[in-house]
């Protein structure tokens, strides 16, 4: 297994940055709000040791995504302005509706998902299948160390993390991505 270096942490910081963008601008084209994006520099995941300690003890409605050798947890602001926003755009009526919310919430978890995933695509030339999204709940630093270590546990070696944020409407939605030293082998390959 590779062992991730510096070089190819930058070069995944790239990869992910474009991914970011591309999510960013279908966002925004939905929701009809401009959308600011930013991606962290990719770090090695390491057991017991929590990749993002600023992360913040906000609640989140978070949606878990997986495709083979990596996982995304896409995360709202637990009453998300986002969706008024939506609605309104689609001269839709709002509505109190929890299960309403829920579902918008999860379409855009897609879309800021299928951009990130398609900017990978693009790099490595291959299509993946993406599990159906599945909604969990609770206080933003629990859901992304919770997932960091059933990832871990799962047996994966030389995983990194990054996190990219995408802020309109006064409000920041966060995608972590976790992705595993196979996925990492294919999508960085060795040059020599």
């Amino acid at each position: 297994m590779k062992t991730i270096a510096g070089k190819d942490l930058d070069a995944l910081g790239v990869i992910l940055g474009h991914g970011a963008a591309a999510a960013g601008e279908r966002f925004e084209k939905m929701l009809g709000l401009p959308c600011r994006t930013q991606a962290t520099r990719p770090c090695p995941l390491a057991p017991d040791v929590s990749p993002f300690p600023q992360a913040g003890h906000k609640e989140r409605q978070a949606y878990y995504i997986f495709m083979p050798g990596v996982v995304f947890l896409a995360l709202f602001p637990a009453d998300s302005p986002l969706i008024e926003s939506y609605l309104t755009r689609q001269n839709l009526p709002l509505s109190d509706d929890l299960k309403f919310g829920e579902q918008v919430l999860h379409e855009f978890a897609n879309i800021l998902v299928s951009g990130i995933v398609d900017s990978l695509v693009d790099r490595c030339g291959m299509k993946f299948f993406l599990a159906a999204p599945r909604r969990i709940s609770g206080r933003n630093s629990i859901l992304i160390n919770d997932t960091c270590r059933k990832f871990l546990s799962s047996g994966v070696e030389g995983a990194v993390a990054s996190m990219l944020t995408f802020e309109a409407d006064s409000c920041r939605v966060e995608v972590l991505v976790l992705l595993d030293s196979m996925f990492l082998n294919i999508l960085l390959p060795n040059d020599g």
